[in-house]
């Protein structure tokens, strides 16, 4: 009787391990790989300059066709077409953790800046916004570059380097206190 249930238990088990494998193939193989996606010509990164510009009409760029006004500024976000002249201003949330940006104009296919002041709008509360005085017609652009002297937190720690300043001598040992009426026993 104690084989039967022994043998009974063991072909159990081993119907439950094989189906087990079973299931975990039919979980893989609902997963699909596309291949490799397309590097964004914007670089949009999360946090530093979310959302759109206060008017205009969202225009669409090529980088490899219009060069980024220096090669170390990163294009934040879609640039903007106005139609009339007006204030216009794009959220720039990374000016508060290292980042610089600036707002240039698209003359005959160069880059050119303009000027860029910071606000936060609608008033102290709201987002800090990168703004300037559009002209009818221009396209704008926020590029921007991150300068970790300005949020060090942000950063890898410095390894160790070996200095030619000599080591400070140890100091001696500190007095060793009387017991207070408070910790005597």
């Amino acid at each position: 009787m104690k084989n039967k249930r022994f043998v009974l238990f063991a072909v159990i088990m081993a119907a439950v391990l094989a189906f087990s494998g079973l299931f975990q193939q039919v979980q893989a193989g609902q997963q699909q790989n596309n291949g490799p996606t397309s590097t964004p010509t914007i670089v949009q990164l999360q946090g530093i300059a979310d959302g759109d510009w206060t008017t205009g009409s969202d225009y669409s760029i090529d980088l490899s066709t219009i060069k980024p006004p220096k090669s170390y500024l990163q294009l934040l976000g879609e640039p903007v077409t106005v139609t009339e002249k007006r204030t216009i201003c794009h959220p720039f949330r990374g000016a508060d953790y290292g980042w610089t940006g600036s707002i240039y104009i698209l003359i005959h296919g160069k880059w050119s800046k303009v000027t860029t002041y910071f606000t936060r709008v609608p008033d102290s509360e709201g987002p800090l916004m990168a703004c300037t005085t559009a002209i009818p017609g221009g396209i704008y652009a926020l590029f921007g570059v991150y300068d970790e002297t300005k949020n060090p937190t942000a950063t890898f720690l410095p390894t160790a380097t070996p200095t030619k300043t000599a080591t400070p001598k140890p100091t001696s040992k500190p007095p060793v206190a009387e017991p207070t009426g408070v910790n005597r026993q």
